[in-house]
C-alpha cells in the first residue's frame, strides 16, 4: 500500500485560466442559437421583444468573455503568505489572510468552487429568506472561485493551503476566534422557540402577498408564470420554521400550513378576475366571486385543471414540508448504487455512505448526532468514485463513538477503521471535513464525504 500525503503547496502560487475545447464550441453554439432567435419575427408581441433583448444581452456577455483574455489579459489565481487573489473577466477582488474566517468546497452543477468568507461579510450576514437562496447558490461567500479551469490546480492541495493559511491566523489571534463563540451563541440565544400563532400570521401575509403577485402577472401578462406559487410556497415554508422551532410539527399544525400554502392561488384567481373585470374591491365582490368561481371549478374541473393542481400540490408541500417517510427507502434501496457492502447516494459533490441498512435509516429522528472529523482521515478514489475511507480509530474511541466497518488497519503509526468500497490498494490524505451521522447511542449510520 503506498501513501500519497497531500501536502500544502509552497507560496507564492499563480495559475492561469484556460478554457477548454469544448467551452469555446459551447460559446459559438449559444450564440449561434441567440442570434437565430433574435430574428424570429415579433409582430408586435412585448414578450418575444423583450426576449430578444434579452437574449441579444447574453450574445454580448458571451462574445466579451471570449474577447476578454486578448485585450487585459487572461484570468488568474494566485496565492501568497499575505492573500489570495483572483482575477476574473468582472474584476479582481483579493483577500488578505488576516481578513479570511472560513473557506469551503463545494460545486454548482457539478462545477467546483472555492469560497472564502470574511470577518466583516460574516458579521454583517442577514438570516432573510432571499439571503438563504442566495446562499444556495453559493451567495454567501466573500468570493468565490471556479477552479475547472484552472487546469494545474490540485484542488485538494489548494484546499490544504487555504486552509492551512487561515488555520494559522486563527492561532495568531485568539480573541477573535472567542468573540465568534460569542456572537454565535447570542444568535443561538436570539433564535429561540418562536410563538406557532405568529409564524401562521406571518405565513397567511407571504401567502395573500404571492396570490396578489400572482394575479396581476396572470391579468397584465396573459402568461401563467408558475415560478411565483414555487416561489411562494418556499417561503412560506421558510418563514414558517423561522417562527416556529419545534422538534416535532403535529397533524392539525401541518394540515394548517398546506392550507396557507394552497390560499395564494385562490387568492391569485380572484385577483385575475377582478382585474379582467374591473370589478370594485370589497368583501361582497370577493365572496360572491369565491361561491361562483368554486361551483363553476366543481362544475368544469377540467378547465381550471392547472389551479386545481397547483392547489393540490401547495396544500401537499406545505403539509409535508420538512419531513420524509421512511418507507420510501425500501422503494429506493434496489436503485440505490452500491460500492462494497455499502449503500451510496450522491448529491453533488457530496456522498452519502450508509452504514446502517437505508430502510432502517430515520431521517426524522430528532435525536440524531453529527460529528465533523476535520483532519486524520484517509481515502482511495478513482475520480469521482470513492474506493476506500479510513477514520482514526482514537477519535472515534475518544468521544465513544461506535462504527461498523470492514478491518483495522494501521497507517503511519495510527490505527484506521477501514471502509472498503471496493479498494484496489492505494490512498491519500483526506483533506476536507467528514460528518458522521449517528443515533442517539453514538453508533455511525450514514458518513457523508467531500469530493
Amino acid at each position: 500500500m503506498q501513501n500519497k500525503k497531500v501536502e500544502p503547496y509552497s507560496l507564492p502560487l499563480r495559475a492561469e485560466f484556460r478554457n477548454r475545447i469544448r467551452d469555446y464550441f459551447t460559446g459559438a453554439f449559444l450564440i449561434a442559437l441567440f442570434i437565430m432567435m433574435i430574428f424570429i419575427p415579433s409582430e408586435g408581441d412585448l414578450i418575444l421583444i423583450v426576449s430578444r433583448a434579452i437574449l441579444g444581452i447574453l450574445s454580448a456577455l458571451v462574445i466579451y468573455t471570449w474577447v476578454y483574455p486578448f485585450i487585459k489579459g487572461k484570468p488568474y489565481l494566485e496565492v501568497t503568505e499575505e492573500y489570495i487573489k483572483y482575477k476574473s473577466i468582472y474584476g479582481t477582488k483579493q483577500i488578505a489572510w488576516t481578513q479570511a474566517l472560513t473557506a469551503q468546497i463545494y460545486s454548482i452543477s457539478n462545477a467546483k468552487m472555492l469560497g472564502i468568507v470574511t470577518k466583516e461579510h460574516h458579521r454583517k450576514r442577514k438570516g432573510t429568506f432571499w439571503a438563504e437562496i442566495h446562499e444556495g447558490q453559493g451567495g454567501n461567500f466573500s468570493i468565490r472561485i471556479p477552479l475547472a479551469n484552472f487546469r494545474d490546480i490540485d484542488i485538494d492541495r489548494l484546499y490544504l493551503t487555504v486552509k492551512d493559511k487561515i488555520r494559522k491566523e486563527y492561532e495568531k489571534e485568539p480573541k477573535y476566534t472567542e468573540d465568534i463563540s460569542t456572537m454565535d451563541a447570542a444568535e443561538d440565544e436570539i433564535e429561540s422557540e418562536g410563538k406557532l400563532g405568529t409564524a401562521l400570521l406571518r405565513s397567511i401575509e407571504i401567502s395573500i402577498a404571492f396570490g396578489i403577485v400572482y394575479g396581476i402577472s396572470i391579468y397584465i401578462l396573459n402568461v401563467n408564470f408558475l415560478l411565483i406559487p414555487a416561489i411562494g410556497i418556499v417561503g412560506i415554508s421558510y418563514y414558517f420554521n423561522r417562527e416556529y422551532k419545534q422538534a416535532h410539527i403535529n397533524l392539525l399544525v401541518r394540515l394548517l400550513l398546506g392550507a396557507i400554502s394552497s390560499l395564494q392561488i385562490f387568492i391569485a384567481v380572484i385577483v385575475s378576475v377582478i382585474a379582467i373585470g374591473e370589478m370594485p374591491l370589497s368583501l361582497q365582490n370577493i365572496n360572491f366571486l369565491l361561491r361562483q368561481y368554486i361551483s363553476y371549478t366543481l362544475e368544469n374541473p377540467m378547465e381550471e385543471f392547472i389551479f386545481i393542481l397547483l392547489a393540490v400540490v401547495s396544500f401537499i408541500y406545505g403539509s409535508l414540508q420538512d419531513y420524509s417517510f421512511k418507507f420510501l427507502y425500501v422503494f429506493k434501496k434496489p436503485f440505490m448504487k452500491r460500492w462494497g457492502r455499502y449503500y451510496i447516494i450522491k448529491e453533488s459533490h457530496i456522498i452519502n455512505v450508509f452504514i446502517t441498512d437505508p430502510v432502517m435509516y430515520d431521517e426524522n429522528d430528532k435525536h440524531k448526532l453529527a460529528f465533523n472529523v476535520g483532519e486524520g482521515c484517509y481515502i482511495e478514489k478513482d475520480k469521482k468514485r470513492v474506493r476506500c475511507f479510513y477514520v482514526p480509530r482514537y477519535i472515534l474511541d475518544k468521544e465513544n463513538i461506535k462504527m461498523d466497518y470492514d478491518s483495522i488497519e494501521t497507517i503511519e503509526g495510527t490505527e484506521c477503521y477501514k471502509l472498503d468500497l471496493g479498494s484496489n490498494g492505494g490512498y491519500r490524505q483526506y483533506v476536507y471535513p467528514c460528518i458522521l451521522v449517528m443515533s442517539s447511542e453514538k453508533h455511525v449510520e450514514l458518513v457523508k464525504l467531500e469530493v
